[in-house]
């Protein structure tokens, strides 16, 4: 069965989020992800929707996919492809009808061919927010 979870990067902070469960020292903060898809803060003021906060967060979901050290791929993660370093290239992971890749000459790549069976190295190496391509 395949994980389904999220990350948020936070526009506002620089980083991605991290909830802080600590009510009893007067600290609460954690994203809820509505049915609707949108998103709600958390914290010791109560709820907020996501429309006090337009554009805050950025909203990113793991692909069901590990590259090639065992770590998690996300949307928006950049990864190195290639089987030798000097055939490396760059991408940026995103979501497009209903797959996750990247466009490479006008057209849609897969992610999932490169993980798949261990046909070509894949590694994460950041994100679009962080690291530029």
């Amino acid at each position: 069965m395949r994980t389904t979870k999220f990350r948020a990067w936070d526009n506002e902070k620089g980083e991605y989020d991290k909830p802080v469960f600590a009510a009893y020292a007067g600290k609460l903060h954690c994203l809820l992800l509505e049915f609707d898809g949108s998103l709600s803060e958390h914290n010791m003021g109560g709820l907020a929707h996501e429309s006090t906060f337009p554009g805050r967060y950025v909203l990113e979901q793991f692909t069901g996919l590990l590259d090639a050290k065992e770590k998690e791929i996300y949307e928006n993660d950049i990864v190195l492809l290639g089987d030798t370093t000097a055939s490396r290239e760059r991408q940026s992971v995103t979501f497009h009808n209903g797959c996750y890749g990247w466009w490479e000459g006008g057209s849609f790549a897969l992610l999932s061919s490169y993980t798949d069976g261990g046909r070509q190295y894949i590694e994460v190496i950041g994100n679009i927010h962080q690291d530029k391509l």
